[in-house]
């Protein structure tokens, strides 16, 4: 790696360890690289280039006359959303119909989802099967520590209707980072039943004892009418088989 050195008189050399003025532009081993961070992309970046743009929260690098975030790239083939798409909240490769789930009074459940690209999230959708008098749901959304366990609450929605059957929406105001884990999930006041999505659309969890069928879940009883947890503080015994309730992310 060939590093330029820019000689800064006003703070005063190190002579120890300052490089002389004839081999600034030679190579020279380094230990950390610190990049000042930069409040959006370069205007015209060169092949070559590498930043960090910190209002999106993104390292980049300019290749081939294309930037690519580093380490926030799509794992599996993915359409950019645009205004008023609904993303599912699955890996993209499960294919399958979507089943049905009975909720239970005062449940929370969440379940993992990468973000492919970056979300702007307008509103979140669910769909009611079978209704329940005077029954509710609210859709909630979790970031995830270093472990990629669910940490901090980001959203939590108003009261979905389900004591009739069909979609139902929520606002929200959000935005998913690519290439990042989050927790997605449902609340329940009552016992009506919402679509899921099969199996194989959901992530995998692990933790716990060997199991013979994958879980895909994180549930706990929580009073409805109590604000959801935060930050969430992962329980292994709470890892469930599922599966995870089918919810939309509307752009």
């Amino acid at each position: 790696m060939t590093v330029k050195h820019t000689y800064q008189s006003a703070t005063g050399n190190n002579a120890a360890s300052e490089v002389s003025s004839t081999r600034w532009n030679a190579a020279h081993v380094i230990d950390v690289l610190d990049l000042t961070a930069q409040t959006s992309d370069p205007g015209s970046p060169a092949d070559g280039n590498l930043w960090y743009n910190s209002t999106e929260g993104y390292f980049k690098a300019r290749s081939a006359g294309a930037t690519f975030l580093i380490g926030g790239q799509k794992d599996v083939p993915f359409l950019t959303p645009v205004a008023n798409d609904y993303v599912l909240t699955t890996t993209g490769a499960g294919g399958q119909a979507t089943g049905t789930l009975a909720g239970a009074a005062n449940r929370l459940e969440i379940f993992p989802f990468i973000a492919r690209d970056e979300i702007v999230v307008t509103g979140v959708a669910v769909n009611c099967t079978t209704l329940v008098a005077a029954s509710l749901c609210k859709v909630v959304i979790y970031d995830s520590d270093a472990l990629g366990r669910p940490n901090a609450r980001l959203y939590e929605s108003a009261d979905m209707d389900t004591s009739t059957t069909g979609v139902k929406t929520a606002a929200a105001t959000i935005t998913l980072k690519a290439g990042r884990t989050y927790w997605i999930g449902i609340r329940h006041n009552s016992t009506a039943t919402l679509s899921v999505w099969a199996g194989a659309a959901t992530a995998d969890i692990n933790g716990g004892s060997p199991v013979t069928t994958a879980r895909k879940t994180l549930r706990r009883t929580l009073t409805y009418a109590t604000a959801s947890t935060t930050p969430w503080g992962f329980v292994v015994s709470e890892i469930n088989a599922g599966p995870a309730t089918a919810i939309w992310l509307k752009v």
